[in-house]
């Protein structure tokens, strides 16, 4: 275990920790050097995507914008290409747990802000999970983003918001980790979790 992560594993629980977090490093979002490269040529195809999925197929996202100092300490922790992630909602929207909280935000932005970006696909399993699955997207609206970054509780973090969204209702395996000692679900675990529809990564790094 590297000493960054060991001390992330005590430090994320303390009320400070918190508070640096809210107030300072979610604030800190200027690149260290140069725009990210974006899939914003490839935003089409994005869109079409987005168009002609099932009605059961659940569309997530996963981004990494690589030169900011909160994405770069997120890699660090976890080991993970992506940084965060969250639910495409339609050709417009997105849905996602940021500092301000879960809302919907702008699906065009999204892609704009980041080098990284990855479509994976899930499948509901049916029609009773489905309407459960909606009925936690308004449930969830609104709800404060967990600075702790542990499972569990009632504010979320970023993909702890898609683990709770889909757990027990996709075919697919929507399963917890332990990082060093704390229980969680990754953006890079959403990634593995699915099925990769769409993938820009332009520096071909795979961490």
């Amino acid at each position: 275990m590297s000493v960054l992560r060991w001390i992330f594993t005590g430090l994320s629980r303390t009320s400070v920790w918190v508070w640096f977090s809210r107030r300072i490093l979610s604030k800190w979002t200027l690149r260290i050097m140069g725009y990210p490269e974006t899939a914003l040529k490839r935003y089409a195809d994005i869109v079409s995507i987005v168009m002609n999925r099932d009605k059961y197929d659940v569309l997530a996202f996963c981004t990494c914008d690589r030169k900011t100092p909160v994405a770069m300490l997120i890699k660090m922790i976890t080991g993970d290409r992506f940084s965060h992630a969250g639910i495409i909602v339609n050709p417009t929207t997105v849905y996602d747990s940021r500092s301000g909280g879960v809302a919907f935000r702008n699906l065009l932005e999204t892609v704009a802000q980041a080098d990284d970006f990855a479509i994976v696909k899930f499948r509901l399993k049916g029609k009773e999970m489905a309407a459960d699955y909606r009925r936690d997207i308004e449930r969830y609206l609104g709800r404060d983003y967990d600075f702790t970054q542990e499972l569990g509780g009632k504010s979320l973090y970023c993909s702890e918001l898609i683990y709770m969204l889909l757990r027990g209702r996709v075919e697919e395996e929507v399963q917890a980790r332990f990082f060093h000692g704390q229980r969680g679900f990754s953006p890079g675990d959403v990634y593995n979790s699915g099925t990769v529809v769409f993938d820009h990564n332009p520096t071909g790094v795979k961490k």
